[in-house]
């Protein structure tokens, strides 16, 4: 991650006011907002941490780097970039279905769409026009397929296990079932229910 989303809010009695608008900046680069007692919040201070405390300095009176922004929330941010006609290098795309399309339009130009599951139950809908006209390409991750490469299975994990033991790196836990609970367990998986990850307990 060499960039980080940053913005100020202030929140007021009609609700919250902008003090710095939403931009992508060089952690290096983001300005301290206005007066002190201000809350960081955001993965950008798990991974960037020092760097933002210098540039900030005294302004913080509290970093809570597991508060994170929803996909609404990136989406009103990436907006104005998309307004411009800028989009993204690379999106992730797990749903499949009328979503492919839709993420395709999130791509600037020459820009590439990883596809790795269709929980949306339909298969992926390309906008083949996009694709030649912007030229933008697809590509399939199967990590079923990839886990019988053990070298480089290994090299990543390698790669990962320093986030990993710093604790910047942490899978989301959506549900937790005992084991007695399965059957239950199992229903939400089918039903598509689940955000993150499912674990039995003994």
């Amino acid at each position: 991650m060499r960039e980080v989303y940053f913005a100020a809010y202030e929140r007021c009695a009609a609700g919250w006011t902008t003090l710095r608008e939403a931009a992508c900046l060089a952690p290096g680069e983001v300005p301290a907002p206005p007066g002190t007692g201000w809350v960081g919040a955001g993965n950008g201070f798990a991974a960037h941490g020092e760097t933002l405390a210098a540039r900030l300095g005294g302004a913080l009176a509290q970093v809570i780097a597991d508060l994170r922004p929803g996909a609404y929330d990136i989406a009103r941010l990436a907006a104005p970039r998309f307004a411009c006609g800028e989009g993204v290098d690379a999106a992730f795309d797990c749903l499949a279905g009328e979503h492919t399309a839709r993420t395709l339009r999130c791509l600037a130009d020459n820009g590439r769409i990883i596809l790795f599951g269709s929980a949306s139950g339909q298969p992926a809908r390309f906008d083949f026009n996009a694709l030649y006209s912007r030229g933008l390409s697809a590509h399939g991750l199967w990590l079923s397929k990839l886990s019988a490469n053990h070298a480089l299975i290994r090299q990543a994990l390698a790669s990962m296990m320093p986030y990993i033991r710093e604790g910047k790196l942490r899978p989301v836990v959506g549900a937790k079932f005992p084991i007695s609970a399965a059957e239950e367990a199992l229903r939400l998986l089918l039903e598509r229910k689940n955000f993150g990850k499912v674990i039995l307990t003994a």
